[in-house]
């Protein structure tokens, strides 16, 4: 850096400092211009809905078919069938 000889050290610390802040400025401005946590979040959106969809899919396909019998007895209708 050869301009930075005609500086004295305190102004060659100003410099760098000033320089060092603009960096990190621009680092917290590009981070919050960005849009990657609204992508994270849709991508996190549609896994979900994804999920979904394909549990419905799966309840309607399959289970809505599926002998009733066969099927594992919910907490609650253990507690009625002892009660009787």
């Amino acid at each position: 850096m050869p301009y930075l000889r005609g500086l004295n050290e305190k102004e060659q610390r100003s410099l760098v400092h000033l320089l060092q802040n603009k960096s990190d400025e621009d680092r917290l401005l590009s981070y919050i211009t960005s849009d990657e946590t609204k992508i994270k979040l849709a991508q996190v959106s549609e896994a979900e809905n994804y999920a979904l969809k394909n549990r419905y899919r799966h309840q309607r396909k399959t289970m809505d078919y599926a002998e009733k019998k066969r099927m594992p007895i919910d907490e609650s209708k253990v507690k009625d069938l002892l009660r009787n």
